[in-house]
This record gives C-alpha cells, sequence and structure tokens, in this order.
C-alpha cells in the first residue's frame, strides 16, 4: 500500500483538512511529473488570497531524493518574494503547515502591509 494514502487514512476525516490533504496530494503527483520532464522551476498552487499565494514547490536547495516530500512556501505575488516556507516530509505534518500557511495567507490578504521583510 502507498504510504501516502496510509498516511491519509489515519488523519481525522473534516472536509477542509481533506480536502487540504487531497490537493498536497495531487499537487505532489504534479511536481513529480514537472521533475520527470525537467521543469525545474514547479509550482503547484494549494490556496491564493490576493496577492498571497500558498504553493508546493520543488525547491533548488533541496536534492529531489532528499527527506522533503512537501516542500511550501507563503509566497507574495505584489513583492515577487517567498515570505516563509516549510518543508515536510510526512502528508499529515504537511497539512498542518499548509493550514498555517493558508491562516497567514488570510491574515495577510485583509492587510497587505502588515508584514515586513527582515532587514
Amino acid at each position: 500500500m502507498n504510504s501516502l494514502i496510509s498516511q491519509v487514512e489515519t488523519l481525522p476525516k473534516t472536509s477542509s483538512r481533506a480536502e487540504l490533504e487531497a490537493k498536497l496530494i495531487e499537487a505532489h503527483a504534479e511536481l513529480k511529473l514537472a521533475q520527470q520532464s525537467a521543469d525545474l522551476s514547479a509550482v503547484a498552487t494549494l490556496a491564493r488570497l490576493g496577492a498571497f499565494e500558498v504553493r508546493l514547490i520543488v525547491p533548488s536547495h533541496v536534492a529531489p531524493t532528499g527527506e522533503v516530500r512537501f516542500w511550501m512556501e507563503l509566497y507574495d505575488h505584489d513583492r515577487r518574494l517567498s515570505i516563509d516556507s516549510v518543508g515536510d516530509r510526512a502528508l499529515k505534518d504537511a497539512v498542518i503547515a499548509a493550514e498555517d500557511l493558508i491562516e497567514r495567507a488570510t491574515t495577510l490578504s485583509e492587510n497587505p502591509h502588515s508584514w515586513r521583510r527582515p532587514t
């Protein structure tokens, strides 16, 4: 049995969590296909709230065979930069991280100038 599928079966099934799990699995599959076709800039959107996007990416600084399966970032399209990123191996941890990033994107979309880039 696929380890991703078995991990999904152990998580509580609220509709939003189940939908996010499905999006993560689908995005992960899309990125794997993109890697096979040598598209190194592969990105799969999980949520977009105004100028802020939570997305699954293939980072250039992590080897494709590394331990991290799900690398996500919170991206600001207006400023064209990543605000934060996180990598997780387990699906259940990735769902929790994605929920956190989506919550932050929601807050930021309501007040896009509320964050400052560290100097």
